[in-house]
């Protein structure tokens, strides 16, 4: 009985030892000498850094912190003990980034930074970590990357990256380890400040990494001068492999190649799947499979205003290649190509319009307009008389691109998108413009926010993005949503978070 009392006071004290340290300064009686609670808050933000234990929280308020945070050794969290920094209001806060370096079990959540530094570690947030999570900031005007993991030997593990934007910087983001999730960021119109350097908007190395319903676009090829610019990047020649990797339902337009992938040193990158993406207005390859890399999976994407190939594989050691259930529209030299000595490709019910290939399987549709919504204003949606609509086969993509279960009708539908009729659907794509659109919630919001105001507000109504009706128990973290107003019928999209 004696030693049963002691453990549960020791836990209890070591719960009760948690603590929210809050950093304003803005505050009159703000000073590093405060002990750090609500009314006696820190002044830098590199105070609450030095002070912070596992488990322990940091609120920073809002203004201008000239700091760029790193952390002493000790400062670390702990599994189900993470120290998390938030800017409270989101991205009010302007500071210069996160050294994360040994900072295990971390949350960065809602800061705006921008910093002087590029190159190597330096950046917006410079991952060397494992156990973290980097949700909903704001990394902008950087001459380096907006948020980077170091590689050629990094281990780090179990990361997420979710609802961050990159704006105006040299590099997007950099993924190097295992047990990656980077989902729902966007990233737009890179610049080339270093003129000896590369523009990517994401490089990536290691091993079950996940990409998912991220958005790069907007670069104006003018601003990023003799750079080659991808939206993913990897390559072998420092010994980086990269295997198991899956793009799902992202946006990639304005580069170079959508993927650049080189395997010719090692050959030990395998395994990539692509599937419900949109490759559109690339000037030069939408794929590019180079030497090295096995056992590629292609479903169910678009590929539109290629200015060359839409998917190329090339070289003896890359094989394995299957490719189904894509359309590819005006790819103006070949729609796919294989060559160098690369293994032939398994390809059958794509669809190929303004885009020449050879030899056609017996179940593709060649010479045929796929009846996009308006691929004019990149809206690759099927109209319902799109020939596009029932003309796959069955392969392991469970969704398209919105989120709408597969099959909708009698069989797999060619594209990212299922055709449906949800009225909700056209009613997000009407109200999508800032003139008709009613800001209903903060974007993203946090899902036991969200549930409350479905709970109070009765004009609102949750869809999944399918069009399927939903109510406020079943919103969940890490998920889209549609809300529409039942006053106005304008319709708003929301990322949840935690």
């Amino acid at each position: 009985m004696k030693t049963v009392w002691i453990v549960t006071v020791l836990l209890f004290c070591s719960l009760a030892w948690t603590k929210t340290y809050y950093v304003d300064r803005n505050d009159a009686g703000a000073s590093d000498n405060n002990s750090g609670i609500a009314a006696q808050p820190f002044k830098t933000i590199s105070k609450a850094a030095a002070a912070v234990l596992a488990g322990d929280s940091v609120v920073v308020k809002a203004g201008t912190y000239a700091e760029r945070i790193s952390f002493a050794s000790g400062h670390s969290g702990a599994a189900g003990r993470k120290i998390v920094f938030t800017a409270d209001p989101r991205r009010t806060v302007f500071m210069q980034g996160f050294q994360t370096d040994g900072e295990n079990y971390l949350r960065i959540e809602g800061f705006d930074i921008t910093c002087p530094q590029g190159g190597w570690n330096g950046g917006g947030i410079w991952i060397a970590s494992s156990n973290l999570e980097i949700v909903d900031n704001y990394c902008h005007d950087i001459p380096g990357p907006g948020i980077q993991s170091s590689w050629s030997g990094g281990t780090w593990d179990s990361v997420y990256i979710g609802g961050n934007h990159v704006y105006h910087c040299q590099y997007g983001l950099t993924v190097s380890g295992s047990n990656f999730l980077v989902e729902n960021n966007e990233v737009d119109r890179l610049f080339q400040y270093d003129t000896t350097g590369d523009c990517d908007y994401s490089r990536f190395f290691g091993d079950n990494i996940t990409f998912r319903g991220n958005k790069f676009h907007g670069t104006i090829f003018s601003e990023v001068g003799n750079a080659h610019l991808d939206c993913w990047q990897t390559f072998d020649n420092n010994g980086e492999h990269a295997a198991n990797v899956v793009w799902d339902g992202n946006w990639c337009s304005e580069c170079d190649e959508g993927l650049m992938a080189e395997g010719t040193y090692h050959h030990s990158s395998h395994d990539f799947t692509f599937k419900n993406n949109i490759f559109a207005h690339s000037a030069a390859w939408g794929l590019c499979v180079s030497d090295g890399i096995t056992t590629i999976n292609v479903f169910n994407n678009v590929f539109y205003d290629i200015k060359y190939f839409g998917a190329g594989f090339g070289g003896s050691y890359t094989s394995g290649a299957v490719v189904k259930n894509n359309i590819f529209s005006k790819c103006y030299d070949h729609a796919i190509i294989v060559n160098n000595g690369a293994a032939p490709v398994i390809e059958d019910y794509n669809l190929f319009n303004e885009s020449a290939y050879s030899p056609v399987a017996a179940h593709d549709k060649t010479n045929v307009d796929p009846q996009f919504v308006d691929s004019a204003n990149n809206n690759f949606r099927l109209k319902s008389i799109s020939p596009a609509i029932d003309a796959g086969t069955v392969v392991p993509v469970a969704a398209d691109f919105d989120g709408t279960a597969r099959p909708m009708g009698g069989a797999f539908d060619m594209g990212a998108f299922e055709f449906t009729n949800a009225s909700i659907r056209q009613g997000w794509a009407v109200s999508a413009s800032p003139s008709a659109c009613l800001r209903l919630v903060p974007n993203p919001v946090a899902a036991a926010v969200l549930r409350r105001y479905l709970h109070d507000a009765a004009g609102v109504t949750a869809y999944d993005c399918a069009g399927r009706r939903i109510d406020a128990g079943r919103v969940d973290r890490q998920g889209t949503y549609l809300l529409q107003s039942g006053a106005t019928g304008a319709v708003q999209r929301v990322f949840v978070i935690q």
